[in-house]
């Protein structure tokens, strides 16, 4: 402690202002990530990570094929619907989404989620297999989804 208060009483004015600067910036940045705290996160991790094998048990994919960076038409659709499933019902950012997802970039699950929407509002019989899907998943992991 001694050395603390030395340090502290070495400290001119403008040292002091920096520091406190410091400590507003990281406060400000803390308050933008208002949910923000580790076990949050891994919590999220850990949900979207079952997400993901309950959602490749109701497609019937293997978890392996489904995150690889292939375009077949065969494995986008699906990808990009647990792309928008794990977005809706996570805190995860994009970026955190997209490397559950096997390294996609952030623009590609923002592209997925997009995508998902306009499909859903547009194609009837792709929305009514995107809540078959939904439903399967909730009956399975015994949960409610964001739709």
């Amino acid at each position: 402690m001694e050395n603390r208060e030395r340090l502290i009483s070495e400290m001119n004015i403008g040292d002091i202002f920096n520091y406190l600067s410091n400590l507003e910036r990281k406060l400000k940045r803390l308050e933008r990530y208002e949910s923000f705290s580790p076990s949050n996160d891994l919590g999220d991790y850990h949900f979207a990570s079952r997400l993901l094998d309950a959602f490749c048990l109701v497609k019937n994919l293997e978890k392996d094929e489904l995150i690889q960076k292939r375009r077949f038409r065969i494995l986008v659709q699906p990808r990009q619907i647990i792309s928008k499933l794990i977005k809706d019902n996570t805190y995860l950012s994009f970026s955190q989404v997209g490397i559950i997802l096997g390294g996609q970039d952030h623009a590609n699950i923002m592209h997925s989620c997009k995508t998902v929407d306009n499909l859903c509002n547009t194609n009837n019989v792709y929305y009514e297999e995107y809540l078959n899907i939904i439903t399967e998943i909730e009956n399975l992991l015994n949960i409610k989804l964001k739709k």
